[in-house]
């Protein structure tokens, strides 16, 4: 019986990458009636990410906004790699809540309509967040930050509640940047109420939906830089307070924005370990390659990135405790990197025309790896 690690070492040394547009290539279907090929949607002609997750013991999927519905050209794409989704910018408060006075669920009703009609669980992202707030938020009182706290996640979760597979319930505690001797991220939340917003939000979550599960999520922790090593000092140590008073987490969170030469594999892999020592769940929640220091030569760059997502995932899925593993949306052309640099990003499995790259074939690959044996 092979470990997992020989699993996917067997795959790389036979070749499986670079052969694997062909060998997972659904065939061409036709049309009743109609003796010529029909032409699948871009990126669906190979076999689904989420299919090969699933015969591994683990899910695959991805953000999706309202593109997934205004480009019916992605949301194929999003339907058919994808057993689970992530909402991206509509769920924020921020966003929901722009104005003190109203709240618009337009937008959100049109995304859980789309996965409903798909038959794709939601992941909610997020419900508390010290970014992404209005000006109205940040300038009120602290018993009225308070407030809003309970009667957002009260409103929105009891809104949906029953439809959701999961909540971000708090996202990016953290950030050494802000010089707190806590390591957390100041804003609205904390200046309220200090950390203890963390527990309430999770507390009023479980109250008002039990069934979907709470995540605690967070970036920067496989970074190598002085970034990354103040994020994990101060993260296992905040998790165990708030594990010992009794907080209702369900799962962890782990970003995973991978930025080639800034990564810290060791240490990201020990608090993975250190995380299924704890009985937690661990969820990739929002991989992607940053692709800002490679060539740039297309051809080049896309070998480059696919390389990250192998290395990075060879290594991490040799835990079972990862559960899923989600990019942050599926396609170069709704990347959040878009527009941060001078040339197109090429940071995701598929292209801005929907077609599958060597970033696809690693995750192929590395999603093959069996979760158990």
């Amino acid at each position: 019986m092979l470990s997992r690690r020989q699993f996917v070492q067997s795959l790389l040394g036979l070749g499986v990458v670079a052969a694997m547009p062909a060998c997972l290539a659904k065939p061409a279907t036709t049309l009743p009636g109609n003796s010529s090929a029909a032409a699948l949607p871009p990126g669906t002609e190979v076999t689904s990410l989420n299919q090969i997750a699933r015969a591994a013991g683990r899910l695959f999927g991805s953000a999706f906004d309202m593109a997934s519905i205004n480009d019916p050209q992605y949301g194929s794409l999003l339907k058919h790699h994808c057993g689970i989704l992530t909402t991206d910018y509509q769920f924020k408060f921020g966003t929901l809540r722009w104005r003190e006075s109203e709240i618009s669920y337009s937008k959100t009703d049109q995304l859980m309509a789309f996965a409903r009609e798909a038959g794709i669980p939601v992941r909610g992202h997020t419900l508390i967040w010290n970014e992404w707030n209005p000006d109205w938020l940040n300038q009120a009182s602290d018993s009225r930050v308070a407030y809003w706290l309970d009667r957002h996640i009260e409103e929105v979760v009891g809104r949906y509640a029953g439809q959701f597979h999961s909540w971000d319930v708090v996202n990016e505690p953290m950030w050494p940047g802000h010089n707190r001797e806590s390591g957390l991220r100041a804003g609205p939340w904390l200046r309220a109420m200090g950390p203890d917003y963390i527990k309430r939000a999770f507390d009023v979550t479980a109250r008002t939906d039990p069934a979907a599960k709470r995540v605690l999520n967070e970036a920067w922790l496989d970074r190598a830089d002085h970034w990354g090593r103040g994020l994990r000092s101060a993260f296992l140590p905040l998790l165990d307070k708030l594990l010992d008073q009794g907080t209702p987490i369900d799962a962890i969170g782990l970003q995973c924005h991978l930025a080639p030469g800034n990564l810290d594999m060791d240490a990201f892999l020990q608090l993975v370990e250190q995380l299924q020592q704890r009985q937690l769940p661990v969820y990739i929640t929002e991989l992607d390659v940053n692709d800002q220091s490679f060539v740039d030569d297309e051809a080049q760059r896309d070998q480059q990135v696919a390389a990250t997502y192998r290395d990075f995932l060879q290594e991490v899925l040799q835990n079972p405790v990862i559960e899923m593993v989600q990019t942050w949306q599926l396609s170069d052309k709704y990347s959040f990197y878009q527009g941060r640099q001078e040339r197109l990003v090429r940071v995701l499995p598929f292209d801005r025309d929907m077609r599958a790259k060597p970033a696809y074939q690693a995750l192929a690959t590395t999603l093959a790896i069996p979760r158990h044996g």
